[in-house]
């Protein structure tokens, strides 16, 4: 299955909110998944997003990142 991945990075006042969303390949939001994001310089953050395919982050670093969705982590 391929996914789509949609991010989103606001300024909220000193620190900034990472906003992702997933999306299966038919463009429908992909509700309670689990995933870690895995940042450049090793920073892990984990959630799970909600009922619209969306997870969000405070504080996150200004770093490229992967996302490895729980089923994969489980697969590797």
């Amino acid at each position: 299955m391929t996914e789509k991945k949609e991010y989103k990075v606001r300024d909220i006042g000193r620190s900034q909110e990472l906003e992702i969303k997933l999306l299966d390949e038919e463009g429908n939001p992909m509700a309670n998944v689990s995933y870690t994001l895995v940042f450049k310089g090793g920073t892990e953050l984990k959630g799970t997003t909600d009922e619209n395919g969306v997870g969000k982050h405070k504080d996150a670093p200004e770093e490229e990142f992967d996302i490895i969705l729980q089923s994969e982590r489980e697969v590797a």
